[in-house]
């Protein structure tokens, strides 16, 4: 039983959470991604920016859905933060 419990806690230690985030989003209707210009087609996409950690991704998406909703405009949907690819999640 307690080699069992060792084994466990080695490979809790050994998996690092993902060093690299991005935000995934639901596009409503076409726009111009403010961040970096380009054209958004209705759909999943990817958000431009690569954040540290989750919290920091969810935050600044939050942040961003914050600023559309205080403007009126409803162009997409936070659909969450995902590790990227290759990333441990």
């Amino acid at each position: 039983m307690t080699l069992h419990l060792e084994t466990k806690r080695k490979i809790s230690e050994a998996i690092e959470p993902a060093k690299k985030w991005r935000n995934r989003w639901l596009a409503l209707e076409r726009h111009i991604n403010t961040v970096n210009g380009e054209t958004v087609t209705p759909g999943a996409f990817w958000g431009p920016l690569v954040f540290p950690s989750k919290d920091i991704a969810e935050t600044s998406a939050m942040s961003c859905v914050a600023d559309s909703e205080r403007l009126g405009i409803q162009v997409r949907k936070y659909v969450g933060a995902f590790p990227i690819e290759g990333e441990a999640p």
